[in-house]
């Protein structure tokens, strides 16, 4: 049985300073599943609504309902995308051993990045791009020193669904959240859909764009999608973040038949192998078409010469 409005304060605002501490203030969490944990909101019993003073037998409904219903809309599609019930990831894990360390590093990686970039995502009109790859060594060479290199790997790697949750849960902001890579094999899957649905669900909400996966855009299917979701969010002025990480060269293995042969005397290998070199030294942005490219640099701040060296590293 649901309680009624109490005269109780709002606890809402406990939510509105992320800190390690308050990760998962208000919510119940296990390593495969999480609900709203009721009796930590005795002003309503987590029905999200304010009793007003001058009208005791009204209420109102306040951010609680949003953020949980967004909350929760991020974990579902993170669930459908990679096929997956773990959500130590996101810190839910209580349990000892990997899951414990990936919930230890979910808070510290969060802890680095909400110091520094918070206010970003809170009013921002521009995104940013992260650099993945940057990231890793720095937690690497600081506090991830003390987690396995796995680990450290599948937390950096899944840091746009981290960030994703903890927004939604803590300030109430409508995370449209996508992989343009990797992942399952929903992933080159465009929610284009269900982010509008979602942006005619919450009106008025703010709303931003995480582009995760950013990377070997040299693949037709991942440019496409890029190319697809960047134009989405330029028709609704939504700024964008991107998470560009490392290319993998032990996938290309599928794709090297679209590769020109190498000419000259130069064995087919070594003629692979430099232009294996040859595309991780180039930007993922520089495969973007021109209209593109313009687009984001409208909704995200990118570099202006395209190298690799001017991507605005992460936390820094």
């Amino acid at each position: 049985m649901s309680k009624s409005p109490s005269h109780a304060a709002c606890r809402l605002p406990f939510l509105n300073k992320w800190s390690p501490e308050a990760h998962f203030w208000g919510l119940d969490a296990k390593s495969d599943s999480v609900s709203l944990n009721r009796k930590a909101f005795d002003c309503c019993g987590g029905e999200g609504l304010i009793v007003l003073p001058d009208s005791p037998r009204d209420a109102k409904l306040c951010g609680l309902s949003l953020r949980w219903s967004l909350y929760v809309q991020v974990i579902n599609y993170w669930r459908e995308l990679y096929n997956s019930q773990d959500l130590s990831i996101f810190g839910c894990s209580q349990t000892a051993g990997a899951s414990n360390s990936e919930r230890e590093l979910s808070r510290t990686c969060l802890q680095m990045f909400f110091n520094g970039s918070l206010e970003n995502f809170l009013g921002a009109t521009r995104g940013e791009i992260f650099d993945l790859k940057t990231l890793r060594q720095k937690i690497i060479n600081g506090p991830g020193a003390i987690y396995p290199t796995e680990t450290v790997n599948v937390v950096i790697s899944r840091l746009a669904w981290i960030i994703a949750a903890a927004l939604s849960w803590h300030y109430g902001i409508v995370c449209l959240v996508a992989r343009v890579g990797g992942g399952g094999k929903k992933s080159a899957t465009l929610p284009l859909l269900q982010w509008q649905r979602t942006m005619e669900k919450h009106p008025g909400a703010r709303v931003i764009v995480l582009i995760d996966g950013v990377s070997e855009l040299w693949n037709a299917n991942r440019l496409e999608a890029l190319e697809g979701l960047i134009a989405f969010a330029s028709e609704r002025a939504l700024p964008v973040w991107l998470f560009e990480g490392e290319m993998d060269a032990s996938v290309m293995g599928g794709d090297l038949q679209q590769m020109t042969p190498p000419v000259g005397g130069r064995s087919f290998k070594a003629g692979i192998n430099q232009r294996l070199m040859q595309l991780k030294s180039k930007s993922s942005l520089s495969w973007l078409s021109g209209q593109a490219l313009s687009r984001l640099g409208e909704l995200c701040r990118i570099p202006a010469t395209g190298k690799q060296d001017d991507v605005i590293p992460a936390f820094v």
